[in-house]
This record gives C-alpha cells, sequence and structure tokens, in this order.
C-alpha cells in the first residue's frame, strides 16, 4: 500500500506547484494512471514515490510519502550516457 498525505511539488526555478495538495491511497493490486500534459509534474511524482528521500535540485515538496521497503522500478525519461554503451 502506497499512501501520500498533502504533497505538494514545486518547481524550485519558477516556484510554479506540480502537485498540489494530493491525498491518495493506492492499495495491492490497484492500478493507477497518471495522465497529464508534458511537463505538468508526473515523472517528478513517479520518482519521489520511488524514493523520497532523493534530493531533486529543481524540485522541492511538502508532505508524507509511506510505501513499504519493496523493490521498484523508475526508468527515466533520459538515459545516462554510461547506461548507453
Amino acid at each position: 500500500m502506497i499512501q501520500i498525505q498533502h504533497l505538494t511539488i514545486t518547481h524550485t526555478k519558477d516556484f510554479r506547484e506540480l502537485v498540489h495538495d494530493l491525498n491518495l491511497t493506492i492499495t495491492l493490486g490497484e492500478k493507477v494512471a497518471i495522465i497529464g500534459e508534458e511537463g505538468n509534474g508526473k515523472s517528478s511524482l513517479l520518482a519521489l514515490l520511488v524514493n523520497p528521500k532523493t534530493h531533486f535540485d529543481h524540485l522541492s515538496y511538502e508532505g508524507t510519502i509511506n510505501k513499504p521497503d519493496s523493490p521498484q522500478v523508475y526508468i527515466p525519461q533520459q538515459i545516462s550516457d554510461d547506461l548507453q554503451s
């Protein structure tokens, strides 16, 4: 189960809120789709869900993300040079 409480994600360059006061519980077996226009925080939200303790230079966030310590997979939009060879 993943619980998100009062999550707000802000882009630190222009202080635009990508996600505002999100409250969500996803239970085991549920399927969830994240839909939105380009540049509106979908990938940022997924990156935070995978590892809420990661430091992002371009994002700040408030709220809580509670999830089990089980393995999770995140495929970034861009693959770094060292992974392409």
